[in-house]
């Protein structure tokens, strides 16, 4: 990452491990095909990123 930060100028805002990218998107979709699904509020959403460890600043909706 650090070579690509370099030669791109861009910065690396966050760097998820592909486990933990897993289980985000497993508790963020999970629901997603119910009839029942409704839009998620954001302490909701806030929520599901702290319950997988995603708590820097980067994370907050």
């Amino acid at each position: 990452m650090e070579r690509w930060e370099s030669e791109t100028q861009l910065t690396v805002g966050a760097l998820l491990p592909l486990n933990r990218a897993w289980e985000l998107a497993r508790i963020w979709y999970h629901d997603r095909m119910s009839p029942d699904w409704r839009p998620k509020v954001r302490p909701e959403l806030q929520g599901r990123l702290t319950w997988v460890g995603l708590m820097s600043e980067f994370w907050q909706l």
